[in-house]
């Protein structure tokens, strides 16, 4: 694990991915102790919705170096609908 810590790209992807827990953990408990209120909540879905498209978009274009747009539109057509679902099954139902 020490050598596994010592590469500066796997240090940095582990302190984004725990940050993003820290986030939704933190999102989850004031959702659980009621401090979200309706139009917060409904704001945040499609923020979430946005971002996994733009996240998606940079491994798209960035990453895998897929240069055709429209390659990248399809996929990112596929992620809004299971996003989507994602966000309904966790979302509190008013």
């Amino acid at each position: 694990m020490g050598k596994l810590l010592k590469n500066k790209t796997t240090k940095n992807n582990l302190i984004t991915i725990l940050g993003l827990v820290v986030v939704y953990v933190a999102v989850m408990i004031c959702n659980g102790a009621g401090l979200i209120n309706n139009h917060i909540g409904g704001l945040l879905v499609p923020f979430c919705v946005y971002s996994t498209m733009a996240v998606s978009l940079n491994l798209i274009v960035g990453i895998l170096g897929d240069l055709s747009l429209g390659h990248g539109g399809g996929h990112g057509a596929g992620a809004g609908p299971g996003v989507g679902q994602g966000s309904r099954r966790t979302a509190r139902v008013c």
